[in-house]
């Protein structure tokens, strides 16, 4: 880390040792160099080193990420609930809502629609899988799987290669991939009984789907409840739409316990416009800082993560927790942004993290 112009004035290396050992581990922590400059000219005496990098500039970004991450874990998990909350409502006093064929009309709308996107890949693609398909099928006849042991082993490794030829030309859908996914909850401890007794089709109510699907998948059928068939009339539904993707892609970093601080340098692609509009006319946000959620993927999607908590958390008690949630996590992202002060990127991000939380906690409190 010396050698890449790492200073230790704040932490001495022992104990930056120490902390690798015991606390952490050092790829976890290198991962937040990425948003630090380096110096870039070739004739600078220090080319390819870090410009103002201390290594407790990593451990602070390793434990306010730490922060962040678990506060997207909770707000979600309430966003979830509440999601589930308002279709079981909205099912219960639907007439036309047979509990059991909501959800093999879910299932079936979502192989067709992957199915759709397949097949508009074209012919050209097509023709490849099936002779990707033909050619390992050729393979395997001229296998004889009852000479060996070894034999046998081969037939399985061709049919893996198989296997992954066609999720390659598959671009990676499944058509199959909600049936799957709820049975292998029946390997699970916790959810075996229930997927057991409720996990297939026709057995399985949309209160029993609401246990064992994902968040992805509790997604999909509330966007196919109020949009395929509802016709896009629930005010609150319109409103999160847009906003669940990357509600979605936020929730599931922070639960593989992935970083997130350190995208602070990424650039958006396609960002939801509606983000930063809202965010200055309901929320009351400076505009200027508002626009980093049109360049910054986490600013973009924590913003949407808790636009989608104040549309759909109607208890009060859980705004009230949430809004004690996102004070305690300003305060710590505050705490020490001296640190960052030579680095725009890093400090105007943590600068708009912690405007959100407050502009947030004031809308959660009612103020």
């Amino acid at each position: 880390m010396v050698k890449k112009g790492i200073r230790f004035d704040l932490m001495s290396e022992e104990d930056a040792e120490r902390f690798l050992r015991e606390r952490n581990f050092f790829f976890k922590v290198k991962a937040f160099e990425k948003v630090f400059d380096k110096f870039e000219s070739p004739d600078h005496e220090r080319f390819g080193e870090y410009v103002n990098l201390d290594f407790t500039y990593l451990v602070e970004l390793s434990r306010l990420d730490k922060a962040l991450r678990f506060c997207v874990m909770e707000t979600a998990l309430d966003i979830e609930h509440f999601m589930k909350v308002q279709m079981n409502r909205a099912m219960m006093d639907d007439e036309d809502c047979d509990a059991h064929d909501i959800v093999k009309q879910y299932v079936a709308h979502d192989a067709n629609r992957k199915l759709s996107r397949i097949a508009d890949k074209g012919e050209e693609h097509l023709s490849r899988l099936l002779e990707s398909v033909i050619k390992c099928l050729d393979e395997f006849d001229s296998l004889d799987v009852s000479s060996s042991a070894e034999s046998r082993l081969d037939a399985i490794r061709l049919l893996d290669k198989m296997k992954d030829s066609i999720e390659d030309a598959l671009g990676g859908l499944d058509l199959h991939h909600i049936e799957k996914s709820i049975s292998r909850l029946s390997t699970s401890q916790y959810s075996r009984r229930l997927a057991g007794k409720y996990g297939s089709l026709g057995k399985m109510a949309y209160w029993n789907f609401f246990e064992l699907a994902t968040f992805g998948d509790i997604i999909g059928l509330y966007k196919y409840y109020y949009f395929e068939l509802g016709g896009g009339k629930d005010l609150r539904a319109r409103r999160v739409k847009q906003l669940l993707f990357p509600v979605r892609a936020l929730r599931n970093a922070a639960a593989h316990n992935s970083c997130l601080l350190n995208t602070m340098r990424d650039r958006l692609t396609k960002p939801i416009g509606i983000i930063a509009k809202l965010l200055v006319s309901e929320y009351c946000m400076d505009s200027e800082l508002v626009g980093l959620t049109k360049r910054v993927p986490l600013i973009h999607d924590f913003s949407a993560t808790l636009m989608c908590y104040d549309v759909l958390v109607s208890s009060e008690h859980s705004r009230s927790v949430c809004a004690r949630r996102l004070r305690a996590l300003s305060e710590r992202l505050s705490r020490n942004r001296s640190f960052f002060t030579k680095q725009a990127e890093v400090d105007k991000g943590l600068e708009m993290l912690v405007a959100l939380c407050n502009a947030f906690v004031a809308r959660f409190e009612g103020q």
